[in-house]
């Protein structure tokens, strides 16, 4: 998972089976110095995972990324 080079953003992704559901993105302390994703939130909760399932992204009622970034790479993170 790399750093967003956006504020925030919504997306639409497809489900399996039909319809769509909303991914929405937001980032704090974003900045052209602060290029390292010091922590992620996924619907809330910390996420240190490398990935995130489709299942998750496409899960009923949407899915929330919070980036949280960092002039320092951290250990553990993505």
């Amino acid at each position: 998972i790399g750093s967003p080079s956006i504020s925030s953003a919504r997306v639409s992704v497809e489900v399996w089976g039909g319809g769509t559901e909303s991914v929405s993105v937001s980032t704090s302390n974003n900045s052209a110095e602060n290029v390292y994703v010091g922590s992620l939130t996924v619907n809330g909760e910390p996420w240190t995972s490398p990935v995130i399932p489709r299942s998750t992204l496409t899960a009923p009622g949407g899915c929330r990324l919070h980036f949280s970034m960092s002039r320092v790479p951290k250990s553990g993170i993505c």
